[in-house]
């Protein structure tokens, strides 16, 4: 299994184009929990630089960590696995891509919804 610091990874959430989103696990608790990996493209590297992209992460990190609110994920660790730095944050449930059985392939085709699918 593949981890990233000391968390197991379960799934991929999401990626863009500052990096990628991963379903994990805390070891021995078992939490389930969402590990953000900043990853950029080399699109955002060549645009930003490296220093400006790793201190706008950290600042995420900081920023999310300081707050307090029952609509702000909480995040609670960070760490760097190489030369790229992540943080940890509550896990809310899966992405809506995933239910809806989206993939990361651009030129795939979008799916429909269904309303009560959607409404559920």
């Amino acid at each position: 299994m593949r981890t990233i610091g000391k968390y197991p990874l379960l799934g991929v959430l999401g990626r863009g184009g500052m990096g990628a989103v991963f379903k994990a696990r805390v070891p021995v608790v078992g939490r389930i929990v969402a590990l953000k990996l900043l990853r950029p493209s080399e699109l955002t590297l060549g645009l930003w630089g490296r220093e400006r992209v790793v201190r706008a992460f950290r600042e995420e990190a900081a920023r999310l960590g300081g707050l307090r609110h029952e609509n702000v994920v909480g995040v609670f660790d960070y760490g760097e696995i190489g030369d790229w730095p992540y943080f940890v944050m509550d896990f809310y449930g899966e992405s809506l891509g995933s239910i809806i059985g989206e993939t990361y392939r651009v030129e795939a085709p979008s799916r429909r919804l269904p309303v009560p699918r959607a409404a559920g």
